[in-house]
């Protein structure tokens, strides 16, 4: 007999009210996203961090194995002739 597969929650995904950062929560890990428009980190640090620490007050965990950011850049070229020193 075939049975279909088993679907389990592996987390949770809060979103701000702007769409604009994004909370996923696991068992075993965070992950705080902030989306286009990009801004300074200076200004979506503070939930970063408030995010982080109410997951470890409700998680509890033993240690901390990775921290990590990561920074996506993307360069628009609106020109039919680009050179290169003009963006970089």
């Amino acid at each position: 007999m075939l049975r279909a597969p088993v679907r389990q929650t592996t987390g949770f995904r809060f979103w701000s009210p702007d769409r604009q950062q994004v909370f996923q929560v696991r068992l075993d890990g965070f992950l705080f996203s902030r989306l286009t428009p990009y801004t300074e980190w200076e200004q979506w640090q503070p939930e970063a961090r408030r995010s982080g620490d109410r997951y470890c007050s409700v998680v509890r965990p033993r240690s901390v194995v990775r921290i990590a950011v990561r920074y996506v850049n993307r360069v628009s070229i609106g020109a039919d002739r680009v050179e290169p020193e003009d963006y970089f």
